[in-house]
């Protein structure tokens, strides 16, 4: 089947897992499975542009996802798809998984002050946190109310106040 704009990436086929045709699905870097999928057709690359639609009919998760696909049964038949693009229906995507915001495109300021892009992003466990040359400094600013005023994701900037506070 020729690609379709009907489709979003979601990551590739690392190897394969066992010998009964099992695969290794990677997810992209900011893509997340929220849900169970077993059921849903995923679209595995075959030759640049043509894609093949496989059910899937079971998964689990170990560090990476595990995939059974309806009609690969054999390692020999997963083989020819190790390291190729796996794609999901459009419609969907959000039914299953979810994209993350990559923060690190964006840029950070207080009023008229640009203190340039964000260098780094973590989650402490309650909120996430932006590394920021704040000043010849590098600084965390936490993302909550007190710190972060608004994220415009039309521009890619993150306005903050009381940068001073976090000197």
């Amino acid at each position: 089947m020729p690609v379709s704009k009907d489709l979003k990436r979601i990551g590739y086929i690392a190897g394969t897992h066992g010998i009964k045709g099992d695969l290794k699905l990677v997810l992209d870097e900011f893509v997340t499975c929220d849900f169970d999928f077993t059921g849903t057709y995923l679209f595995l690359e075959k030759d640049p542009n043509v894609f093949v639609p496989f059910e899937v009919v079971r998964l689990f998760q170990k560090k990476n996802l595990i995939i059974s696909l309806q009609e690969l049964n054999d390692i020999n038949e997963a083989q020819a798809f190790v390291k190729k693009t796996c794609f999901i229906r459009e419609n969907e995507f959000d039914s299953f998984f979810s994209e993350l915001v990559d923060y690190k495109q964006y840029v950070v300021r207080e009023g008229q002050k640009h203190f340039g892009p964000v260098l780094d992003v973590m989650f402490n466990g309650a909120y996430e946190l932006f590394k920021v040359n704040i000043n010849g400094k590098q600084v965390w600013v936490p993302n909550v109310e007190r710190y972060v005023v608004a994220i415009d994701d039309a521009t890619r900037c993150i306005e903050i106040i009381d940068s001073d506070v976090l000197i």
